[in-house]
């Protein structure tokens, strides 16, 4: 009983949707305000160290990134060099060879600092780059370690030689460089880096710090005979580390496989002596572990001060010794800012929540507004009034997109319109159905049309201008149908398929045919003057129309369908349209249409013909329209007509000749009495063996 009340109470309560969303809102306003207040203070601490862990990663990837960058000289040059060298397309020894190489090389990589080589007989060829961008030539030839040559020269920063003169030898072995002693302890084929000083030797204003690639160059036994170098100044990668947002006190670390430290930067604390950085606990406590020697991320305490380090090698291939880039941050540093903007967060939560409440009212009636426009949308829908439905834009995302997806729905409906007809859809559209294989016997009247020599026609025209040519003709050909209630079937080639009757009732139908064909042929005619004033060629088209029961309905498979009519009465149609061709009639209408409207137009019989496909014989006729010859005097053309074709169907020939011969002189244009006066003259020669006054046709 209970239940009973209640299901009724339901169906009488009926709530406003503004009501509705203005208390959803309210309520989940206060819910959500309260359930961030609680868990926001619980997740707090976990989730701003997990912002800590992705921040620091996030800036040691792009401090790496950034490095590997800046050194890939040192990786491609001295890989490139050796490459060149296993094929013995360089000679070093060669001081043309080796300044064209040097040169090419610096001038590409605007960050490097120079290139040298030396061997183990003295030999020396460097180029540096000066401070003013231009190169710096130093070539020292030795024999058998007695100085052979030395030559210094000046070229532009494009590597155009400026000058050359003698220059002072340096007494120095480069044997004897630490460069030279490293690639002697390196395996073939592999280079090394190192951290280097390039001092101020009178070309530079400044020493400078660096990293040195070195490539040792050995003989076929592998013994190292030279040692090739590449220097590139770390001004940018101190730079670069300056520019890292890193949290207050976080120190950054590049060291080598040895825990040398080679480069260091703590954020917010001026620069100090590499020696100072060891001193530092989490940066001792880093390069002691083991941590320090692999790719990951951690954390550790010192005392009751918690940090964050990120670890990430920068091994390149066939480097021997690998550097590793470290950031250790302390915890308390990371967080800090983001505790503080979480306590804001919770003021602004209560903020949002009472402006929530004043502001509720107004969407409330921004989505429920729109809402009720899109229910009057779709009832017009339904009803197929698609010109009163309008694109109304709602500031509210998923209604503005519900009102585009209405315009979509319009749109497609209106285009579905053309596919098939208007009744046809509204019928589909107000039952609730999707369309099926079905049909229904029903008394339509069927009209075919054709071009007459369309494909001369067509091979006048260059395609595009065909399909112009068409459109203008279908356009011409399908208003006048759609004027007089026609249903387009379909369009075959230049053909067209039409009927009236179905889907909705149709009481004139054969008169709505026929006056739709006169119409046809009216605007055809002007047509044809804007043809002939574009120089292409006039179309004139042939009609066939029959009256009958036939079966309309959806024909096809399960995945497309064709709403459509078949039968005998459709047959018929086709048949009396190709059948013009035979007389030079244009409209040929069959007996069933021309009983229906034979006092409301004016016609002419053609013959009595039994068609393929059809035992039974039917009399046609040919509609005639003001612009036929016949057409002011058609009565007393019937009306002679008709005595020679009496006489034609009862197989009296020579009355028959007699008759049409009169008619052909009273009306001499005529073209189809010729036909019936071949006709008997042949009969008079060769009688027929059984004549019933009916002439079969075999064609389609």
């Amino acid at each position: 009983m209970l239940q009973l009340a209640w299901h009724k109470l339901k169906e009488r309560i009926r709530v406003s949707l503004r009501f509705s969303i203005l208390s959803i809102m309210t309520t989940l306003l206060l819910t959500t305000s309260a359930i961030v207040l609680w868990f926001s203070t619980k997740a707090a601490y976990d989730s701003t160290l997990d912002y800590a862990n992705k921040f620091i990663t996030a800036s040691s990837n792009q401090a790496a990134e950034r490095f590997k960058y800046y050194l890939s000289p040192l990786t491609n040059i001295p890989q490139v060099t050796d490459s060149i060298l296993q094929h013995q397309m360089l000679k070093l020894h060669d001081r043309s060879q080796t300044l064209a190489y040097f040169t090419t090389t610096l001038v590409a990589y605007q960050g490097l600092e120079g290139i040298y080589y030396g061997d183990i007989h003295g030999n020396f060829h460097l180029l540096n780059r000066l401070d003013d961008g231009s190169l710096y030539e130093l070539d020292i030839v030795r024999k058998n370690k007695q100085l052979v040559s030395a030559t210094q020269g000046w070229l532009d920063a494009k590597g155009k030689t400026l000058f050359s003169k003698a220059a002072m030898p340096t007494p120095t072995d480069p044997s004897t460089r630490y460069w030279f002693k490293h690639a002697k302890n390196m395996r073939p084929h592999t280079f090394f880096w190192s951290k280097a000083q390039f001092a101020n030797n009178g070309r530079r204003l400044a020493a400078r710090d660096g990293i040195t690639a070195i490539l040792p160059i050995t003989d076929a036994n592998n013994n190292v005979t030279g040692a090739f170098c590449v220097d590139v100044l770390s001004d940018a990668i101190e730079h670069f580390f300056a520019t890292l947002p890193l949290p207050k006190d976080s120190v950054l670390l590049v060291y080598n496989n040895a825990g040398e430290i080679l480069w260091h930067f703590v954020e917010g604390q001026p620069k100090f002596a590499k020696e100072a950085a060891y001193t530092l606990p989490a940066v001792a406590k880093l390069l002691n572990s083991k941590e320090s020697k692999f790719d990951h991320t951690f954390d550790f305490r010192i005392n009751l001060t918690q940090y964050l380090a990120v670890v990430q090698s920068l091994t390149f291939a066939k480097t021997q010794s690998p550097w590793f880039l470290a950031i250790i941050s302390p915890v308390d540093s990371l967080v800090q800012n983001i505790r503080i903007n979480l306590f804001r967060a919770l003021l602004l939560a209560v903020c949002a929540t009472l402006l929530g409440l004043l502001s509720a009212m107004y969407f409330s009636d921004s989505i429920s507004n729109p809402v009720n426009k899109l229910v009057r949308d779709s009832n017009l829908i339904c009803a197929l009034e698609l010109e009163a439905v309008q694109y109304q834009p709602s500031i509210i995302k998923e209604i503005d997109n519900m009102g585009r997806a209405f315009i979509n729905m319009k749109n497609a409906l209106s285009s579905f319109r053309y596919y098939m007809p208007v009744d046809l859809v509204r019928q589909l559209v107000e039952s609730g159905q999707i369309a099926h294989i079905d049909g229904d016997k029903r008394q339509i009247t069927v009209m075919f049309s054709d071009i007459r020599s369309f494909t001369d026609i067509a091979e006048k025209l260059a395609p595009e201008d065909l399909m112009q040519y068409l459109s203008n003709y279908f356009q011409c050909v399908s208003s006048a149908l759609i004027r007089w209630q026609g249903t387009i079937d379909k369009y075959i080639g230049d053909s067209v398929m039409c009927f009236w009757g179905a889907p909705k009732d149709d009481a004139e139908q054969a008169v709505h045919a026929c006056a739709a064909i006169l119409e046809i042929k009216k605007e055809l005619a002007k047509l044809s003057k804007t043809w002939v004033s574009q120089k292409q060629p006039v179309a004139f088209t042939r009609f066939g129309i029959n009256t009958g029961m036939a079966v309309v309905g959806n024909v096809g498979s399960n995945e497309r369908l064709n709403y459509t009519a078949i039968g005998d009465t459709v047959n018929l149609a086709s048949r009396l349209e190709s059948i013009n061709k035979m007389y030079g009639t244009e409209v040929a209408v069959s007996e069933a249409t021309y009983t229906l409207v034979k006092h409301q137009f004016k016609f002419r019989l053609i013959d009595h013909v039994r068609v393929k496909g059809k035992d039974q014989a039917t009399y046609f006729y040919e509609l005639l329209d003001e612009a036929h010859p016949l057409w002011a005097e058609v009565d007393k053309y019937n009306a002679m007509f008709k005595i020679g074709f009496v006489n034609y169907v009862q197989g009296k020939w020579p009355e028959a000749i007699k008759a049409f011969e009169e008619l052909l002189s009273e009306f001499k244009e005529d073209n189809l009495t010729p036909i019936f006066l071949a006709r008997c003259q042949n009969f008079i020669k060769k009688p027929p063996e059984k004549w019933e006054g009916i002439w079969d046709y075999a064609i389609k």
